[in-house]
Parts: C-alpha cells; sequence; structure tokens
C-alpha cells in the first residue's frame, strides 16, 4: 500500500520539493506508526542539506564526520523531519568544533533516545581534568564584560592576524561578546 509512493518519492530531488513531498509521507507513515525517515532512505542527504543550511544561516562551518551520520542514520526519529532539523541547527550552533564526531552528536540527541547517558564526574576525574573538554555543556557559562583585559584581547587578535572569529573562539567567546569588548576597550 506504500510501496508505490515511496518508490516515487525517493527520487525527488534535494530542496524545497523533497521537504514538501517529506512531510505528506510523514504524515501517511505517523498514520501507520512506521519511521518516515528512514522508509525514505534519504537521511544522510537531508542531514547535509539541513547542516549546509544552518551553515549559510549562521555564518558557520560545521561538518558531520562519518561517524556522527551513522549515529544519526540510527536515531529512531520519532518526530520525523522537524525533529532531524533543530537537532541539526541546535548542533551547529553550539559544537565547540568544526567537525563533529559521534560522540559530540550523543550530547545533541534527545535523551531518550540517546544510547545512556554519560555518568557524572567523579572527584577525581574532576581534579585530573584530563577530560574537561569531552564533558562540555551545551551552553556556555556567563562571563562578565570585564572577563578579559586588553592586553589579553588585543593578543588573541596579534595570534589569529585580526581575525575576530578565531581570537573570540581562542577565548571562549562569541563574535559579538569579543566585538563588545573590543567596543568598550576603545581598540574598535
Amino acid at each position: 500500500m506504500l510501496a508505490p509512493v515511496l518508490a516515487r518519492l525517493t527520487r525527488v530531488r534535494i530542496g524545497p520539493r523533497l521537504i514538501g513531498g517529506f512531510l505528506l509521507l510523514a504524515a501517511m507513515c505517523a498514520a501507520l506508526n512506521y519511521n518516515a525517515l528512514r522508509a525514505l532512505g534519504e537521511l544522510r542527504a537531508l542531514a547535509l542539506h539541513f547542516v549546509s543550511r544552518a551553515n549559510q544561516a549562521h555564518q558557520r562551518n560545521v561538518n558531520l564526520a562519518p561517524d556522527a551520520l551513522a549515529r544519526l542514520e540510527e536515531h529512531p526519529w520519532p518526530g520525523n523531519i522537524r525533529e532531524l532539523g533543530n537537532v541539526i541547527e541546535r548542533l551547529v550552533l553550539l559544537a565547540n568544533d568544526t567537525l563533529v564526531t559521534r560522540a559530540e552528536l550523543d550530547r545533541f540527541l534527545p535523551a531518550a533516545a540517546a544510547p545512556s547517558p554519560p555518568s557524572p564526574p567523579s572527584a577525581q576525574q574532576i581534579v585530573s581534568g584530563p577530560s574537561l573538554a569531552a564533558a562540555a555543556p551545551l551552553v556556555r557559562d556567563y562571563t562578565p564584560a570585564q572577563s578579559h583585559s586588553v592586553q589579553v584581547l588585543q593578543a588573541a587578535l596579534a595570534e589569529y592576524h585580526g581575525n575576530q572569529s578565531r581570537a573570540a573562539q581562542s577565548l571562549g567567546l562569541t563574535l559579538r561578546q569579543f566585538a563588545y569588548r573590543l567596543r568598550k576597550a576603545g581598540l574598535k
């Protein structure tokens, strides 16, 4: 019953037509309690499309490693295409590195579908601190406007040859926070 519809929709190109056709397929599959993303078989192409769109919209350069794409295909996606789009956009906005691996992707997947939540670090792990970057929080900590001196800002700018985005990233700031501190210091 669903096979002829699936056969026609899998031949559709990536773009608005696929997404529009996919929503129709998602509604039909939801009525049959069937996962539409798996039925369509284009999860990899959709994920890369959403990454590209989010990168352009937010001026980022985040890519998915092959193991992260494999993890996306393993996920059950009960929310279908909207859930995939939301996860990818959140990942692009909050990723610490430009290449997202399977381990980092698991932080962004809904908790109910994650294989196993990471256990809280022990006191010994906190004191030794080698895996602090691996357990990076989803939201950056608040840093006051006076958190970096003028010399630190200038050194970061010099180190990255005037590239404010890289300098901000090296200090753990957003570009907007970095630019604000430059203006406050009278450097811009």
